[in-house]
């Protein structure tokens, strides 16, 4: 059983002396940031905060947030500036662990550098990710972009491992870049723009990385104002299939409908979020709901439109099949209206392939 909204706002309030904290909920808890950094959650009715060597003085004890996880301190909760105090140490501890991280991982690169088979093409370095944008976790890799030189006419990726630390390297020159970058505006799923925006350059010989990074700072302020959106009759017509299809396997009952459903859902999101010119990612897409860490971290802008934000977030969380599929078939003739679709005056001609 999670832990309830009133509990959760209860806690809030007893952290009010601190005007950085933001609240995502996680599987029926809390996640709690401080100005970005997770210093904590609530689990199972209580308020709990990562150990660090800087809160260890406030004397608490330790507790296990859920099975299988590690021991974090239990604050005292009723007194609002002991709290207080409580998260601010926490966070200076957290962030004096990441700056060490920092520098061990950097070791890590420039062993991977000196090992680099092509080494002597590079003339840029600039990492990215979640070892820079902040709260890696122990899946996280570290996304490494090395610039070739002009002369190169190849182009490579692949994975090292390099004192138990996974780095993922994308080899490209600049014109290569510059055409991700284009294709990923084109697509609306800027990829490369925001890996380029958020990442650290390491170092950059002839200055074409920071030339990079502000070419991608540009392409995000556009905001795709120059693309037409607009749904082939095609697309349109996929949309109103994938709808009638899933209604139809929900009534027959079939148990295959969650695999169905998912998987259309995903390209319908897909559709919509092209038709509002807004970056849709399934990986993101909840976050980008409901937390402005990963609004932040990914460079999104919250959406507008909160009866699309409620329709999105049921769509996706729902457990109740049928009012999954409402908000599914609500999303979808919204595309349909707008584009003003009739199923009924629907054809498509085209030469035949033969």
């Amino acid at each position: 059983m999670g832990t309830s909204k009133e509990y959760r706002d209860y806690v809030l309030k007893q952290l009010s002396l601190l005007e950085g904290v933001t609240c995502r909920p996680m599987m029926g808890e809390f996640l709690l940031y401080n100005n970005g950094t997770l210093f904590g959650g609530i689990y199972d009715f209580r308020l709990l905060v990562k150990i660090t060597d800087t809160n260890k003085v406030f004397g608490m004890s330790e507790e296990i947030p859920y099975k299988g996880a590690k021991p974090m301190f239990k604050p005292d909760i009723e007194n609002k500036k002991m709290l207080k105090e409580i998260v601010l140490a926490t966070c200076d501890g957290l962030k004096k662990w990441e700056s060490l991280m920092r520098k061990e991982i950097l070791k890590k690169l420039n062993k991977f550098l000196e090992e680099f088979e092509h080494k002597d093409d590079v003339e840029g370095v600039l990492v990215c990710g979640s070892f820079v944008t902040g709260h890696p976790n122990k899946h996280s890799d570290l996304d490494v972009h090395l610039l070739l030189n002009k002369k190169c006419k190849y182009r490579e990726r692949g994975n090292r491992i390099v004192d138990g630390l996974l780095i993922e390297y994308f080899a490209n020159t600049k014109r290569q870049i510059l055409a991700y970058m284009r294709d990923d505006y084109q697509k609306i799923r800027p990829m490369s723009q925001t890996q380029f925006v958020t990442g650290e350059i390491v170092f950059d010989k002839t200055g074409e990385l920071q030339t990079l990074k502000n070419e991608a700072t540009k392409q995000l302020k556009r905001e795709y104002e120059d693309l037409d959106v607009t749904p082939n009759g095609q697309k349109l017509y996929g949309v109103w299939d994938d709808m009638d299809d899933l209604q139809s396997i929900l009534e027959e009952g079939r148990a295959d409908f969650d695999f169905v459903y998912y998987y259309k859902l995903d390209r319908l999101l897909s559709c919509l979020f092209r038709t509002m010119k807004i970056p849709y990612n399934v990986k993101t897409i909840y976050g980008h709901l409901t937390s402005p860490v990963t609004r932040k971290k990914y460079l999104l802008k919250e959406i507008k439109d909160k009866r699309i934000r409620e329709l999105v977030k049921t769509a996706i969380v729902e457990n109740v099949r049928q009012k999954r599929l409402d908000a599914f078939v609500a999303l979808s003739k919204m595309i349909l209206e707008k584009y003003a679709f009739d199923i009924a005056k629907f054809s498509l001609k085209s030469d035949e392939e033969v």
